[in-house]
């Protein structure tokens, strides 16, 4: 079987108050269409916490680590592969922050997606997001690991209470903060061409409402989508790092149906590998 097409688009922001980017992405195409079908494509991206630059050493040492990991897994399954690669780079994150005295407390949150045939998986530690827009429609795949997530899902918070709470950035888990990681299960997904997939870190819907996301996404190329959701946090006023992911499905080139514009990928060792850290 042909897996579903998929135009990706990648964009990263410090924004207009951060001196540096500690925010960090990465993306794994296999360029053979069996080995996508089994083992699917990934997508990561991670938001460092923990000053100067020992944040932005944790985002890139998370989406580096879990890259690797996940191409380099034996496991069959992508959801094995994708649990192994969160608690390689939660090991790494937290051994490198033992390191050094003055790394101490570093730690990143991270969202990461795969697409295997039409299946969708995620899992994420933190607030960085995943959402799913189907017919312009979005809807938020994770669920925010965060104090003011945490209320909300015990109904004591309203969405509009939440997002202007003071205590909004505060984080319940990430990579590196503890020896062992909780990682969520999230039910899969069965994807249909037109879906476009955003990752996102708080940069993007902490500016933005997810009408306002699902409504760029659905409008363009995915990569046009990235640059302009970006932009959009920008011009309202970029108090954080921005880093969006965009995928759109599309079917395969053999189909006499297209919906979605198909990224002229770049190949690297017969595989689409991109890996973004700050800028």
């Amino acid at each position: 079987m042909t897996p579903l097409r998929l135009d990706v688009g990648c964009s990263t922001d410090r924004g207009r108050k951060r001196r540096i980017n500690e925010d960090s992405y990465a993306v794994w195409v296999p360029a053979d269409d069996a080995e996508r079908e089994r083992v699917g494509a990934l997508f990561v991206v991670a938001d460092g916490m923990g000053g100067h630059a020992h944040g932005e050493l944790a985002s890139r040492l998370a989406v580096e680590t879990i890259r690797e990991q996940y191409r380099q897994s034996q496991a069959r399954a992508p959801a094995r592969r994708l649990v192994e690669a969160l608690r390689a780079a939660n090991t790494a994150i937290w051994r490198e922050a033992a390191r050094l005295p003055e790394q101490a407390g570093m730690g990143t949150t991270v969202v990461c997606a795969v697409v295997a045939g039409s299946s969708l998986l995620v899992t994420n530690a933190g607030d960085s997001r995943a959402y799913l827009v189907r017919h312009r429609r979005p809807r938020q795949l994770t669920r925010d690991h965060s104090w003011v997530g945490e209320m909300l899902a015990q109904k004591r918070l309203t969405p509009a209470e939440a997002r202007r709470h003071h205590l909004r950035n505060v984080i319940t888990r990430c990579l590196g903060a503890r020896p062992d990681l909780p990682i969520p299960s999230y039910p899969p997904e069965s994807l249909i061409p037109g879906d476009t997939l955003v990752l996102c870190t708080d940069g993007l819907w902490g500016t933005t409402e997810d009408v306002e996301i699902a409504q760029l996404a659905s409008q363009y190329s995915a990569q046009v989508a990235a640059d302009r959701l970006v932009a959009l946090a920008n011009d309202r006023g970029g108090p954080d790092n921005i880093t969006v992911i965009v995928v759109r499905v599309a079917r395969p080139l053999h189909d006499d149906y297209d919906e979605g514009t198909t990224l002229d990928l770049r190949l690297l060792d017969d595989d689409l590998t991109l890996t973004a850290a700050t800028r």
